[in-house]
């Protein structure tokens, strides 16, 4: 009798568990990413800003987008990444290169995308070329010769890429 209320009581907290990591991964699920800019894309969840979609969405997304407003970069990865207290998401091109936007605090802990994109190869792991409003911060990066030179360049607006 002892073994038969035992394993009720664990089934019973299995299914609980379950349930609560199921809501937990259809609430991030339910976020559509089709559009580059405008767009949520992450959440605030325990302290921690969240990919709030799978990575290929988001850099399939970044990738329709490269391609119709000629970006020059096919991005194979993409992150979140912060820098002085502000949020952004960066997306890693297969040749070095990345492009990063910020990301914007919504309602409901969620952020989305602004409309400014910055790529930079010289500046890709430092050194500015982060997008600023409108505007991206100068790539302060030294460049001795037969290294790369400051880079950044800006793609600002643009309609997004809707399916």
């Amino acid at each position: 009798m002892k073994n038969s209320a035992l394993m009720v009581l664990l089934m019973l907290l299995s299914f609980s568990c379950t349930n609560e990591e199921s809501g937990r991964n259809s609430e991030i699920e339910t976020i559509e990413f089709k559009t580059l800019m405008h767009a949520p894309v992450a959440l605030e969840i325990e302290g921690d800003i969240r990919l709030a979609v799978d990575k290929k969405t988001a850099v399939n997304t970044f990738n329709r987008y490269a391609f119709e407003y000629q970006l020059n970069m096919d991005a194979h990865d993409v992150e979140i990444i912060e820098h002085k207290g502000k949020n952004y998401i960066r997306f890693y091109g297969k040749d070095g290169m990345v492009s990063t936007l910020e990301l914007i605090k919504s309602e409901n802990n969620s952020y989305i995308t602004g409309s400014t994109i910055c790529k930079s190869k010289a500046c890709s792991t430092c050194c500015g070329c982060l997008p600023n409003g409108d505007y991206c911060t100068p790539c302060t990066r030294y460049s001795p010769p037969g290294n790369p030179a400051n880079d950044c360049e800006r793609t600002s607006g643009g309609p997004p890429v809707i399916e």
